[in-house]
């Protein structure tokens, strides 16, 4: 039996976006490292209260992180940090974000595009951590890239033996990567993604699951030469039922062409199932009423409507599309040109697998200045 096609699937649901339901609202932070909140020059501080965005250093010269404008991922600015800079070779580095917020029985989200660059001599690794307070009890997970490149997953925490997953997979260098962790305290199931493939999967390290989430750490062990880039770094919960989504900018400039990237994570049951990527002007709450009982989180209004129709691929790329084997998708907007007359608003987006439609993702905004 064929697979209907993607747009028949998509019209076959024009008539159920239209009644209001309810949707709670997910809570949601984002890091591009775009002005006006970040500035160009010297990232972190040495304290909570200095630095930029709640972003601290500690352990060696707080120079060696900076925001700059000339290898970025997208939008206009990103973060350099030189393990070179951070002090006498071999020496160790923190860069800490503090994120602050119940964390419940929600599912944590830690994504952001990072890239290493070659050199004579690599850092022993770079190590990218989450934890609930300052003690090595309390981290949620653990993984690294090492000097060679491979990828390595802890299991267990620091208060009693460790082991280490040793991946095999081995990143390439001078790209950019992204990279998505995944935590669910209430199921004890840690995941990595790199590039949309999941890489490693491991317990929930802490000894207990503490119920707020606190800082999340990137160390630089035993500095060489070489250079991690960071882009749209962002830590956020949705609902255990809700599919991920996330976009790298949230803030566009209506007055310049527009492009953004969109992340579909609907996990590896609904591997090669189309979908359909939706907007709305409205806002989430109450949303919108489907069928199965399902609540999308979008106000529906007269853009989602017209997102259901075909849409042109030169600006909605991927917008009505299938998942890849491992459930994940992009998707691109790409104006074409300025969109003065958006200045000031706001969209919404969220996207609904389809074939059958069983479940809705968490929403993503977007403003236009």
């Amino acid at each position: 039996m064929s697979t209907p096609p993607i747009q028949a699937l998509v019209s076959s649901i024009l008539v159920a976006v239209v009644v209001p339901g309810l949707v709670s609202a997910q809570r949601y932070t984002a890091r591009s490292f775009e002005a006006p909140t970040y500035r160009l020059g010297t990232l972190p501080g040495q304290d909570l209260w200095s630095g930029q965005d709640g972003w601290i250093f500690l352990g060696g010269a707080t120079a060696s992180a900076q925001v700059q404008n000339t290898q970025v991922k997208s939008g206009a600015q990103a973060v350099t940090w030189d393990a070179a800079a951070i002090g006498p070779a071999g020496s160790v580095g923190e860069l800490r974000r503090n994120e602050l917020f119940t964390f419940g029985t929600d599912v944590m989200d830690v994504e952001f595009d990072f890239r290493l660059d070659s050199s004579t001599n690599p850092s022993a690794a770079w190590i990218f951590i989450s934890q609930s307070f300052p003690h090595p009890c309390s981290e949620l997970y653990r993984w690294i890239v090492r000097a060679d490149g491979e990828v390595w997953m802890r299991q267990g925490t620091n208060c009693v033996s460790t082991t280490w997953q040793h991946t095999g997979v081995r990143l390439a260098r001078d790209t950019w990567l992204h990279a998505r962790t995944t935590v669910d305290v209430t199921n004890d199931r840690v995941e990595l993604h790199v590039d949309g493939a999941l890489v490693a999967t491991s317990n929930v390290t802490a000894m207990s699951p503490f119920p707020d989430h606190g800082f999340t750490q990137v160390f630089c062990d035993q500095s060489g030469d070489d250079r991690l880039h960071l882009d749209n770094f962002q830590v956020r919960t949705r609902a255990r039922s809700a599919l991920a989504l996330s976009v790298d900018l949230e803030t566009v400039d209506s007055t310049a062409r527009a492009e953004l990237l969109f992340r579909l994570h609907a996990n590896a049951t609904r591997a090669g199932r189309p979908y359909v990527l939706l907007a709305s002007l409205a806002g989430t709450s109450p949303g919108t009423n489907l069928p199965g009982n399902l609540v999308l989180p979008l106000n529906a209004d007269g853009l989602t409507v017209a997102m259901l129709a075909p849409l042109p691929t030169a600006a909605f790329q991927a917008f009505q599309s299938r998942f890849d084997p491992n459930g994940a998708s992009t998707a691109r907007f790409d104006s074409q040109v300025a969109l003065p007359a958006l200045a000031g608003s706001t969209m919404h987006f969220a996207y609904l697998p389809l074939a059958p439609l069983d479940a809705v993702s968490e929403p993503v905004v977007v403003r236009w200045q």
